[in-house]
């Protein structure tokens, strides 16, 4: 009896503990009461915890069971999904080996095909038709840049596309075309398309542009003796057969003789000097003219003397024909000096500005 007293009286500050809100007992009775209840207490509490773990451990327990049955039905559809697929790659190369074989030459067709599509695609890119039809290169790029084999579609493609351009190349058309001024501006004109090799609007020419498909009115036109050319060939009827400029560079030449510069930018581009130099070519010009009036007039006055008995002092050879009738009476020595002197004076006045000409030259 002490010891189950001794027991009580020890655990009485941990119930008090635990409950300090709770009356302390009273007697012993009224303690032993409280820890009966505070056993019974303890114990249904320590049934519900294990209750629960049975429970958890219960579901956990099933969710492993079907965890582990959906792991072995994943590994088993994993498996039949290999197998699927090893058979599947045998299929596709024994198939890929049999079209082959079935295909022989075709695969040298189809090879050819994408080349002319890819040739025919950068050519006509270029090709001042494009304006007109746009669109096309793109459709042969697609098709040269195929993975697969061509169809038979993608093969009919690329042979209309080339009998288009073969066909539209040979002709002069004219049609509506939205156009880029000098100015920036972006205006609808008629253009008059010849071949694949010129484009011309209201007597200016264009040029194609195959990096963004746009047709652009040259900002320096070619001279105007070509521009009226062009004028001329798109105000004709069509029966008339009229001369008409093609550039085979198609664009690039025309763009060259634009940029060549007229005399008056030349003049302007020689500055100071270039002044000079043309004053110079002028005051040249003038002694070589004057020069050639005067030879010119003397050859004729030389010549009539030599049709003639009659001396004229005016002319060279009259003048030495003069010094000869008057001397001829001297020895052949003495006459022969005097005319090489008369001569002699002559030679200055006919090569009279020619040094000035060469140096000039």
């Amino acid at each position: 009896m002490r010891r189950q007293l001794l027991a009580y009286l020890l655990l009485l500050p941990t119930f008090a503990f635990a409950n300090p809100s709770d009356m302390p007992p009273a007697n012993l009775e009224e303690l032993l009461e409280q820890v009966q209840q505070d056993k019974t207490m303890a114990q249904a509490q320590h049934q519900q915890r294990e209750a629960r773990f049975i429970a958890e451990n219960t579901e956990q327990a099933a969710l492993l069971a079907a965890a582990k049955a959906e792991l072995a039905e994943q590994e088993a559809l994993t498996q039949q999904l290999t197998t699927l697929f090893e058979q599947q790659e045998r299929q596709i190369a024994q198939q890929q080996a049999e079209l082959t074989e079935r295909s022989g030459t075709l695969g040298e067709l189809f090879g050819t095909v994408r080349q002319v599509a890819r040739e025919s695609a950068s050519v006509i890119s270029t090709s001042l038709t494009s304006a007109q039809y746009p669109d096309r290169a793109s459709q042969l790029t697609e098709i040269a840049e195929q993975k697969n084999q061509p169809t038979i579609e993608a093969i009919r493609a690329v042979w209309l596309l080339l009998q288009q351009e073969m066909t539209v190349a040979a002709k002069v058309d004219t049609f509506n075309l939205p156009v880029i001024t000098p100015a920036g501006n972006v205006a609808t004109q008629a253009v008059t398309r010849v071949g694949p090799f010129s484009a011309v609007s209201e007597g200016q020419f264009l040029r194609y542009l195959p990096e963004n498909g746009n047709t652009i009115i040259l900002s320096r036109q070619p001279v105007h003796r070509l521009q009226q050319v062009a004028m001329d060939y798109t105000q004709a009827s069509e029966e008339a057969m009229m001369p008409m400029v093609i550039d085979p560079s198609r664009g690039a030449i025309l763009t060259l003789l634009g940029q060549k510069p007229n005399w008056q930018e030349r003049l302007a581009q020689g500055g100071g000097v270039g002044y000079i130099i043309l004053l110079v070519g002028v005051i040249g010009l003038i002694i070589a003219l004057q020069r050639f009036i005067v030879l010119v007039t003397s050859q004729r006055a030389i010549t009539k003397q030599r049709a003639q008995q009659n001396i004229d002092m005016k002319n060279p050879l009259g003048r030495i024909l003069s010094v000869y009738r008057q001397d001829k009476a001297h020895d052949t020595e003495t006459l022969g000096l005097q005319l090489d002197e008369a001569i002699l004076r002559e030679v200055p006045m006919i090569e009279r500005g020619l040094t000035i000409l060469a140096l000039l030259a």
